[in-house]
């Protein structure tokens, strides 16, 4: 896993114009990005130069992480 770069940090952290998605999860996947989000600040300097991160901003990363890996694993086949 590589460290996030200031302009990616900048972009989760605030809002950015976009289409706004309401999402309900589980209660643990609320506690499981609130955990991370302090792991997050913990190793990435950029992250931890940036101010406290947010669950939503964890959020925002998994799935855009998410989305880029089913666009790699469908686009292979």
């Amino acid at each position: 896993v590589g460290t996030a770069t200031r302009t990616e940090v900048e972009g989760l952290m605030t809002k950015t114009a976009g289409v706004q998605i309401a999402l309900r999860v589980p209660p643990d996947t609320g506690r499981r990005a609130d955990v991370l989000a302090k792991k997050m600040a913990a190793r990435d300097a950029t992250i931890a130069a940036m101010g406290s991160i947010t669950r939503t901003a964890v959020l925002r990363a998994a799935l855009l992480r998410g989305l880029e890996q089913l666009e790699r694993e469908y686009s292979a086949k």
